[in-house]
């Protein structure tokens, strides 16, 4: 099965993860409310489908319970990829949970809901499609990494992000750059 109304974009849409037809039913329609489009997955293989098309999305919500595998390593993939890191994800559980709940956030979930909380998720997601989707932050950021990998993943998030990046392995180069340049942003290692 496919995911439904794929959008070639994905701009102003909102991602769903949900294996409800009745679930999706009622996202659709708070999707609708916002302005926003629907793309609604009923498993992981149709949502990680839709991730890896390049699109971005302005909201995505996943159901604890799905079809198969795990929905919370759905959410770290989805935070590990430079297109996605930043996307507001619902978590939507049906009971309180607190553990599950925190689990969930240690994996990126932006907000957890209880299934019920019906007018809570439809002020979330308002919150999402008013947000601007193509955010560019511009600016400088001086980068003060050692690890070649992390800083190339820290890079591509802020050129992402609109903003020109310069990368220092070391404190000397990152005190001899700061001083020749404005910077707008500094972000500095551990």
């Amino acid at each position: 099965e496919k995911c439904q109304n794929a959008m070639p974009d994905g701009h102003g849409t909102l991602l769903c993860l949900e294996p409800s037809a009745a679930r999706q039913a009622l996202l659709r329609r708070i999707a609708e409310v916002h302005g926003l489009r629907f793309q609604g997955c009923r498993n992981e293989c149709e949502i990680s489908a839709a991730l890896n098309r390049g699109q971005k999305f302005s909201v995505m919500v996943i159901a604890h319970s799905t079809a198969q595998g795990d929905s919370l390593q759905v959410v770290e993939a989805v935070r590990l990829s430079p297109l996605h890191a930043t996307l507001p994800i619902a978590f939507l559980i049906g009971g309180r949970e607190l553990s599950l709940a925190r689990s969930a956030m240690s994996a990126g979930v932006t907000e957890v809901f209880l299934r019920e909380e019906h007018e809570a998720l439809v002020s979330f997601v308002g919150e999402c499609a008013a947000a601007t989707s193509d955010v560019n932050y511009g600016g400088k950021v001086l980068l003060l990494e050692d690890s070649e990998s992390h800083a190339s993943y820290v890079r591509h998030l802020c050129e992402a992000l609109g903003m020109r990046v310069d990368v220092a392995a070391d404190l000397a180069s990152a005190e001899r750059r700061y001083r020749e340049n404005s910077y707008q942003l500094i972000i500095v290692d551990v």
